[in-house]
């Protein structure tokens, strides 16, 4: 997912990704070569090798390949064996990050053309694209988990959002094309309290990627 969004919106890495989505056996490729690097090169003694296998990776094998390939990137990690703890810084990084682009406090959605963040918690990685505060406060992650596939209401909806005018004549607007039943919707991408209550251990591979 990371890399899609580096060749999709033409950021730094680009040329080093050769302009496309590396397949898993590219990725796998890239990790190796990584490791022959000396970049956390003790996954290779962990996992035993991984090119041309099934096995899974996970943050240190997704950092090495982005720092192999010369694509700044930063991985961090939550731990705490108290309850909420991690959870909540956790919440705290991934608002921070959302927050650092530039937003109109007024709107109650707030897109930004910030790269998704790579996540994972003990045996699964996800894609966190969205953070959402209700008006209650309750908190979610909104993610791509690739163990479901999006529903066709949400892919029917895909390219239907576009730029019209109000009746002020503002092009700027952008039209929202979700039905009254968005929130139902999003119940697939939302992460909140009682999935992550399950963990205690957190981590999150942030892009450092310029416009290329």
């Amino acid at each position: 997912m990371l890399s899609s969004y580096i060749v999709g919106a033409r950021v730094e890495g680009t040329e080093q990704l050769r302009n496309k989505i590396p397949s898993v056996f590219r990725i796998q490729e890239y990790i190796e070569s990584a490791w022959d690097m000396g970049i956390n090169a003790s996954g290779r003694v962990e996992t035993g090798g991984i090119k041309g296998t099934r096995k899974y990776i996970g943050t240190p094998e997704a950092q090495a390949m982005f720092l192999g390939l010369k694509i700044p990137c930063e991985a961090e990690g939550y731990k705490s064996h108290e309850k909420g703890v991690a959870e909540a810084a956790l919440f705290a990084a991934v608002q921070q990050y959302f927050e650092r682009a530039p937003f109109d406090p007024r709107d109650k959605v707030r897109c930004t053309n910030l790269p998704p963040i790579y996540f994972q918690h003990r045996g699964h990685s996800l894609t966190i694209v969205g953070f959402e505060q209700l008006t209650s406060g309750y908190l979610n992650l909104l993610v791509f988990d690739p163990i479901y596939s999006d529903p066709e209401g949400i892919t029917r909806l895909i390219g239907q959002a576009g730029r019209h005018s109000d009746t002020k004549g503002d092009r700027n607007k952008i039209r929202n094309p979700m039905p009254r039943n968005s929130s139902s919707m999003l119940r697939l991408y939302r992460r909140g309290h009682s999935y992550l209550r399950k963990y205690h251990e957190f981590e999150l591979l942030r892009l450092k990627t310029k416009p290329a």
